[in-house]
């Protein structure tokens, strides 16, 4: 099979279990039995590809899986991971990123974390939560406490946040909601009697402003 192709899978299986002819007629070899090692060489720029074929059209197919099975009771935290790694002529494995999700709250509830290495050390850049649908960037394997979180510390050094309209004559964000002239709602057209609070700090055009926040504006009568 020169293409690499493996069309009979489970004869390939078989026959590396003691490794005797899997390399030679099915481009499989698993040499390394305690760690689960299985390695597809391929003679062409892909190294494997899954391919599975449906009549569906108009939903996801199930094309590859993960499972990660334990011998105890799960908790939180436990899940399947995909690991990205690199190698050079030094013939040092060097993991530099990887996606895993995990268990959070119920067996058949998942986290989804995003988790790109920096100096050997997996960086939570981004988590999703299935069950509220938040999002979190910046806050570690948890989703935060929003639709979408974004956190920074003082190691990281810039900003949390920046919206680049990208000169295009849009609005750099679109508030939506009842207006009424009152508190009841989160946006009010009353515009009396709202004394200036404090100010926040942000940037326009790389020059930094000081925005007022008022106090509720009182209900009319």
């Amino acid at each position: 099979m020169p293409s690499g192709k493996l069309d009979a899978w489970d004869a390939a299986y078989a026959h590396s279990t003691d490794n005797s002819q899997a390399h030679s007629d099915y481009l499989l070899n698993t040499t390394d039995q305690l760690n689960g090692v299985l390695t597809i060489e391929a003679g062409n720029n892909i190294g494997l590809k899954v391919v599975r074929e449906r009549t569906a059209v108009t939903w996801p197919i199930g094309v590859f899986s993960l499972l990660a099975r334990s011998t105890n009771n799960m908790a939180d935290g436990f899940g399947s991971s995909f690991d990205f790694m690199i190698e050079d002529d030094g013939g040092v494995e060097n993991t530099i990123g990887s996606i895993a999700c995990r268990r959070a709250g119920a067996d058949n509830t998942g986290r989804l974390v995003f988790a790109p290495y920096a100096a050997g050390s997996a960086v939570n850049a981004l988590t999703a939560d299935g069950a509220t649908g938040n999002v979190g960037i910046g806050t570690g394997t948890d989703a935060g406490e929003s639709r979408l979180e974004v956190q920074t510390t003082t190691t990281v050094g810039c900003q949390a946040l920046t919206i680049d309209q990208n000169d295009q004559d849009e609005a750099f964000i679109d508030f939506q909601g009842t207006a009424t002239a009152g508190v009841g709602t989160n946006i009010c057209t009353w515009t009396t009697g709202a004394a200036v609070k404090g100010y926040i700090l942000g940037e326009v055009n790389g020059t930094k402003q000081w925005f007022p926040y008022c106090d509720p504006p009182p209900t009319p009568g």
